[in-house]
């Protein structure tokens, strides 16, 4: 993870700690399913983050 990704988590997570834990995670398991792909898209779903926000 470069550090231009890992601001689009920080700005996703829109400052909650828990969030972010979420979204790494969530990242973690991609890339283990993947078998360590490199370049992995990074992306956000509006309907999961007003679920969380809730």
């Amino acid at each position: 993870m470069d550090y231009h990704e890992f601001m689009k988590y920080l700005k996703a997570s829109m400052g909650r700690k828990e969030r972010l834990d979420y979204y790494l995670m969530e990242r973690a398991e991609k890339f283990i399913e993947k078998g360590g792909l490199i370049h992995m898209k990074t992306s956000f779903i509006k309907e999961e983050e007003n679920e969380i926000n809730r």
